[in-house]
C-alpha cells in the first residue's frame, strides 16, 4: 500500500516539475504567447490524434473488445450521471451563470491534464480506456453541453464528430478492430510523436500557469463548490457506479482517475459562444482541451468606460468548415489577449482586448 501511493506520489511529483518548467518559462519571458500558440498547435492537431491512433495498435483480444464496448458505455453513462447531478446545482444563480457552472462542473481537462497522469501512473496501456472518456467527452460536449449552454438551436451532430480527437480515436478504432497495422515507419512515427503528449501539455499548463490570475479565482465562493462537484463528488460516484460492473483494475482507476481532473478550458470557449460570456465564468480550468471544434470569428461589441480606451468583448461563433477549436484558442494569443481563453484560470470577468 505505502509502495503504490510512494509510487503514484512520485508520478505526480515529475508532473509538476514539468509544469514548473513551463511556468519558469513563462514568468520569465522565454515561452511568448506565439511559442506557446504554434506547441499547443501541434498537440492538438498532430500529438493527440496520434496518441489516440497509436494506443489502439494493440492486439485485439476478446477481454479487451469487451473492456473497450464495457469502458466506452461506463463513460458516456458517467457523463449523463454527472449532468443529472449538476442539475440539483446553482438554481439561485443567473441562467448565463448557472449553465456555465454546470457545464464547468461536469467537464474536465481529460486531453491536457488526464491523458499525462493516466500515462504517468497506470502506463501507455491504459491509454486505451483515457481514449474511450475522450471519446465519451467529445460526443456529449456537443450534444448534451451545447443544449445546456446554447439550446436546441446550437445544436449540430456535425460538431460532434469532426474534431482531431475523435478523428483519431475513430481511426484508432478502425485499426484495433481490423486488425489493420502500419508500415514500421509509420507506426515508428506515431509511436514517436506520441510520447511527445506528456511533456508538451506540461509545459504548456505551466506558461499558462504563469499566466493566470490566482487570487482572484479563490475570491469567488461559487467557485469552490464547482471544485468540489468536479474534483470530489464525481470521482466518488464514478468509483460507486464502476463498481458493479467488475471491470479490470485499469479500467476502472482511468475512469476515475479521468472524473477527477480539473475543469476544461472548453467552458469559457463555450460560453463565450453560446451566449454566456457576460456570466462570471470562475473555477480552475485545467489548460484548453482539445476536443472543441467551432471555427471561431471576432464579433466586436463596444465597451465603453469612463477614463478608458475603447474596449471590444470577444465573441465567437461556430463555423461549420473549421474542424477544430484550437481556432479560438490560437485567435486569442493572436491578439494578445491579456486574460486569454486559454488561462490555466478562466478569471470571472469578460475576456476582452484594446482597440
Amino acid at each position: 500500500m505505502l509502495s503504490n501511493l510512494l509510487t503514484v506520489t512520485g508520478q505526480v511529483a515529475t508532473l509538476f516539475l514539468m509544469m514548473a518548467v513551463g511556468f519558469v518559462l513563462g514568468r520569465a519571458g522565454k515561452m511568448t504567447e506565439a511559442g506557446r500558440s504554434q506547441m499547443s498547435y501541434l498537440l492538438l492537431y498532430i500529438v493527440c490524434p496520434c496518441v489516440m491512433v497509436d494506443c489502439f495498435l494493440v492486439e485485439r483480444t476478446p477481454a479487451l473488445t469487451q473492456e473497450v464496448a464495457v469502458g466506452s458505455a461506463a463513460a458516456l453513462a458517467c457523463y449523463l450521471l454527472f449532468f443529472a447531478v449538476s442539475l440539483l446545482f446553482f438554481r439561485r444563480q443567473p441562467a448565463d451563470a448557472r449553465d456555465t457552472l454546470r457545464f464547468a462542473a461536469v467537464y474536465g481537462n481529460i486531453g491536457f491534464m488526464g491523458l499525462p497522469l493516466v500515462q504517468s501512473i497506470l502506463g501507455e496501456e491504459a491509454l486505451v480506456y483515457g481514449a474511450l472518456a475522450l471519446l465519451a467527452f467529445n460526443l456529449t460536449s456537443w450534444t448534451l453541453g451545447v443544449l445546456i449552454m446554447g439550446g436546441r438551436a446550437a445544436f449540430s451532430l456535425r460538431r460532434a464528430v469532426l474534431n482531431p480527437g475523435v478523428v483519431g480515436i475513430g481511426l484508432g478504432l478502425l485499426c484495433f478492430l481490423s486488425g489493420l497495422r502500419f508500415p514500421s515507419p509509420v507506426g515508428a512515427s506515431l509511436s514517436f510523436l506520441s510520447d511527445l503528449n506528456t511533456p508538451l501539455a506540461m509545459v504548456v499548463i505551466g506558461t499558462q500557469l504563469a499566466e493566470a490570475d490566482l487570487p482572484s479565482t479563490f475570491r469567488q465562493p461559487r467557485n469552490y463548490l464547482v471544485s468540489f462537484l468536479r474534483l470530489a463528488l464525481f470521482p466518488t460516484l464514478t468509483a460507486l457506479l464502476l463498481l458493479p460492473l467488475r471491470s479490470s483494475s485499469g479500467l476502472y482507476c482511468a475512469l476515475v482517475l479521468l472524473s477527477a481532473t480539473p475543469v476544461a478550458g472548453t467552458t469559457s470557449l463555450f460560453a463565450q459562444q453560446f451566449g454566456n460570456g457576460n456570466a462570471l465564468v470562475g473555477g480552475f480550468a485545467g489548460g484548453v482541451h482539445h476536443p472543441v471544434n467551432p471555427a471561431l470569428h471576432p464579433h466586436p461589441a463596444p465597451l465603453r468606460r469612463a477614463g478608458q480606451r475603447d474596449q471590444h468583448v470577444l465573441t465567437v461563433s461556430a463555423d461549420a468548415a473549421a474542424p477544430d477549436g484550437a481556432a479560438a484558442f490560437l485567435f486569442a494569443q493572436k491578439l494578445h489577449v491579456p486574460k486569454p481563453l486559454h488561462s490555466f484560470v478562466v478569471p470571472p470577468v469578460h475576456m476582452k482586448f484594446n482597440t
